[in-house]
């Protein structure tokens, strides 16, 4: 039985006499068909059978072009096979155009699955955040009723303010945390590189968690082996990220537990290590312990809370400083180690964190002799401050908003103003603007401190640049406010002078 090929079918073709049980298509064989395929399509020719196939094939030229060949057995009376009738189709741009379709396919599916996995993320992280929030909410509102009791013993009393302060401060680091995490994902964190001995700020977080460690009996114990190594960095988030590290190793401490905290130099690094006997971490979660939002247990029935953001933003903020950090555990309940690392600076140019880090001073500054105008459209935002700023010795008037500061201001001169930015009709932009414009100095001068709940680092940039001489975020701390007032009120001294 002969085969006749069309030229232009021939030039597509090599010739394999002997291949596909003796059609002698001429194609290119495919490298992954198996010898028992092969077989079976020679079975099928010899038995006269239909075939089709589609085959890479190669013109001339070598290049590979897909094409669909089907044969067709054209039978005798007595049902013999005398002729194959074949077509030969290019099919090349068809099998393109379905080999991008199902790309295209794979990917929505995957961007799809990606989209519902952050969807699931986000309604997560916002029931985290929302349980998280209200936490230190329902205690603050719970323990300020009590406090409302006439008649509450003293020592109740303490008890109820001092876990008011503790939940607050608890809420402020869950906000802290989540704008630092944003400014971090923007780019916009700013980090103010000098030269620090690294011990500093180490021991500034320790102090500042020895208290909370008192309380469950939670031995901390520091050894500086790196005698006064320095390293080029901000002393104020190296004091986080000792902090945030400290912090964790008490949280998921046993009640009367050990926590060592070890600075020691490595080569032409200084490292840091944070070492707890506490729950340690299972081996499936270390490699995601460092990502935003992540706990080693994220459960609903989990012993401890929290964002999970702790650890990102350490991570974060030691690759802004040129270092790398590690976590290592055996195991449940076998404790963990942090190990952070940074490369050296200058020892010579030692610049304590105490110096570097302002807000470090004693509490207690006092604002005797001190005259400030408070301007917030709040109530009890003015009254809150005006009670903490009287107890400082400042005398202190209100105004609720830019009119009324302004009437006060033409009739009495204070020495400093706290004005919030967010008020209705004109805001805090407004006032400073109408009181730089006016023509007395001892107005147009006046040091003016914005104190808003707008945190971010833009915020910040925006209000100095408008005319504030400092920017203060709520909620605050007193001594940060006293000793900001205090620095202002010197500063225009000393320009007088």
């Amino acid at each position: 039985m002969d085969l006749v090929l069309q030229p232009a079918v021939a030039r597509l073709h090599r010739r394999h006499a002997a291949a596909d049980g003796g059609m002698g298509l001429a194609v290119r064989p495919r490298s992954a068909r198996s010898p028992a395929r092969a077989a079976a399509r020679a079975d099928r020719a010899h038995a006269g059978r239909r075939l089709g196939r589609r085959v890479p094939a190669a013109p001339g030229d070598g290049a590979m072009r897909w094409h669909l060949s089907r044969a067709t057995p054209v039978r005798d009376a007595e049902g013999r096979v005398i002729q194959w009738l074949g077509i030969h189709t290019d099919i090349h741009e068809h099998r393109l155009a379905l080999e991008e379709r199902t790309r295209l396919l794979e990917r929505e599916r995957a961007a799809r699955h990606a989209a519902e996995a952050a969807n699931r993320a986000k309604d997560v992280f916002l029931a985290t955040v929302s349980h998280e929030l209200r936490g230190p909410l329902t205690a603050i509102v719970g323990w300020t009723d009590i406090v409302q009791q006439d008649d509450l013993p003293l020592a109740l009393q303490r008890h109820a303010i001092a876990a008011i302060q503790r939940n607050a401060q608890q809420q402020a680091k869950l906000i802290d945390d989540l704008l630092d995490t944003s400014r971090i994902l923007s780019g916009k964190l700013k980090i103010h590189y000098q030269k620090t001995a690294l011990a500093d700020p180490v021991r500034c977080a320790v102090e500042a968690i020895l208290p909370r460690a008192a309380e469950r009996r939670i031995a901390v114990g520091v050894r500086d082996d790196s005698d006064g190594a320095c390293v080029v960095g901000d002393a104020a988030r190296l004091q986080q990220v000792a902090a945030n590290l400290v912090s964790n190793a008490v949280k998921f401490s046993r009640d009367g537990g050990r926590v060592d905290v070890r600075i020691v130099r490595a080569g032409a690094r200084v490292a840091l290590e944070v070492e707890d006997e506490g729950e340690g971490i299972a081996p499936e979660a270390l490699p995601r312990i460092f990502g935003r939002f992540q706990q080693g247990d994220a459960s609903a029935t989990r012993r401890h809370g929290g964002l999970g953001l702790g650890l990102s933003i350490v991570r974060n903020l030691v690759e802004l400083h040129g270092g790398t950090v590690h976590a290592s555990s055996r195991g449940r309940g076998q404790g963990a180690l942090f190990r952070v690392e940074l490369p050296l600076g200058d020892s010579a140019a030692t610049v304590s964190a105490a110096q570097a880090a302002p807000g470090r001073d004693e509490p207690g500054v006092s604002l005797r002799g001190i005259a400030v105008l408070l301007v917030d459209d709040e109530a009890e935002a003015r009254e809150v401050l005006s009670t903490l700023l009287l107890a400082r010795g400042a005398s202190v008037a209100t105004a609720g908003s830019v009119a009324e500061a302004l009437a006060s201001l033409r009739a009495h001169v204070p020495d400093v103003v706290i004005a919030d930015i967010a008020m209705p009709e004109l805001d805090g932009f407004e006032l400073v603007a109408r009181l730089r414009a006016l023509p007395d100095p001892a107005l147009a001068e006046l040091p003016i401190a914005a104190l808003t709940g707008f945190a971010t680092l833009s915020d910040r940039d925006e209000a100095l640049a408008g005319g504030f001489d400092a920017y203060l975020t709520k909620p605050l701390e007193v001594d940060a406010l006293a000793r900001t007032l205090g620095e202002l009120v010197r500063g225009r001294v000393a320009k007088r002078s």
